[in-house]
């Protein structure tokens, strides 16, 4: 398996889309697919006051199925309609040596997941 050559493999970035404020406090979980075909947990970063998460620590890019899952239960809590109480992106690591940023655009009926620079 192919290594990163810096430490910062991966990073996120919420933004609400009807507002254009960042989702601040946002919990995720990133995930790699095994060779079995089960789901393991490898970070679980929260977006700060920016909307991101810059560095996961301690994680390295390798080249399969990953899944980002953000928890969007508590960011909608007080809202009259709330559609979608957890965000899924699943995407390939193709290049491991090359950083992966999941910018996702949200609001309270979708979102929009996009491979960032």
């Amino acid at each position: 398996m192919a290594k990163a050559t810096y430490g910062e493999t991966f990073s996120i970035q919420v933004l609400e889309l009807a507002t254009g404020i960042a989702g601040r406090n946002i919990p995720a979980v990133l995930s790699g697919l095994d060779t079995e075909g089960s789901w393991v947990d490898l970070a679980s970063p929260r977006t700060d006051d920016n909307g991101r998460e810059r560095e996961f620590e301690g994680v390295e890019a390798e080249e399969k199925t990953s899944r980002l899952c953000f928890d969007t239960s508590t960011y909608w809590q007080g809202c009259t309609k709330q559609f979608l109480p957890e965000i899924n992106s699943v995407f390939q690591v193709l290049d491991a040596v090359r950083h992966y940023h999941v910018p996702v655009d949200i609001n309270q009926f979708g979102h929009s997941a996009s491979r960032g620079d």
